[in-house]
């Protein structure tokens, strides 16, 4: 079967920072997915899973409309359909992780919006996913200094027989600013580096591809091998490079995998 746009996933690494002091990185972990749809307004979530005997807990983490990082827990009880059981009494503006804190799920969690009768999704929760995750979370700038963040993401080709051939990775675009995220490729694909400098400083150079995390955001760059093979993952480290006194800015980044494919 051909390698398809649903086979390759975005995944976390095991280490996934909420604070400064916390070195990032390691091998990749598929309960970490990393994506969220920006939310259209500030609003309440509702929160539910198609699976008939889930019963469980999700807290979420995210920033209200003043800025300020708040959170709130949804219980999603039993049910025998796909059902909105969970409703935030907090006002989210963004969301910055959804993470199952108790319980486990059999079916697939929505995430979504409180705007009756839309329900807008924001992100969903798979079987084996437990955690939601945006980059970078809660970084902020300094008024007199420049300051770099870096963490660790992997692409996986989730396909059971066949290779993502001449495989590259290119950012196509940053969303709501520019010029702020810069990456490179892990060394060795399914990798498990840490980082020595927790998210304030670089990876060692012999983790990095190319030895160098400020190569322009605009160059695409091949995965190690060439191709991203069956069930094989590619390392991304990331950097985000705030200058001194940049204003708080609500954006994101997306990274476009290309390469072919046989029937």
């Amino acid at each position: 079967m051909a390698v398809t746009a649903s086979d390759i996933m975005v995944y976390g690494s095991t280490v996934m920072p909420t604070g400064d002091d916390v070195n990032p990185g390691g091998p990749i972990n598929t309960a970490v997915k990393m994506t969220f749809t920006d939310m259209s307004q500030t609003t309440g979530l509702v929160m539910g899973s198609n699976g008939i005997s889930d019963a469980l807990q999700v807290t979420v983490t995210g920033r209200n409309a003043g800025g300020s990082i708040v959170t709130d827990k949804f219980t999603i009880f039993n049910t025998l359909k796909a059902d909105n059981t969970g409703i935030s009494n907090t006002q989210f503006e963004r969301i910055l992780r959804a993470v199952v804190t108790s319980g486990s799920h059999t079916g697939t969690i929505t995430i979504a919006e409180d705007n009756f009768p839309t329900f807008t999704t924001l992100a969903t929760m798979e079987v084996g996913v437990d955690n939601i995750f945006r980059p970078f979370y809660g970084v902020s700038s300094s008024a007199s200094n420049a300051k770099d963040y870096f963490e660790k993401i992997f692409i996986k080709n989730n396909n059971g027989v066949n290779a993502l051939l001449s495989a590259s990775v290119v950012e196509s675009g940053e969303v709501g600013f520019s010029d702020k995220i810069f990456f490179d490729l892990s060394s060795t694909g399914n990798d498990d580096g840490y980082s020595s400098n927790n998210r304030l400083g670089p990876p060692p150079a012999s983790q990095l591809l190319n030895s160098n995390t400020g190569i322009p955001n605009d160059t695409a760059k091949n995965v190690v091998g060439g191709d991203l093979m069956a069930g094989s993952g590619q390392g991304i480290w990331m950097r985000l490079s705030l200058g001194a006194g940049a204003v708080a800015d609500k954006g994101s980044v997306v990274f476009q995998i290309d390469g072919s494919t046989t029937a």
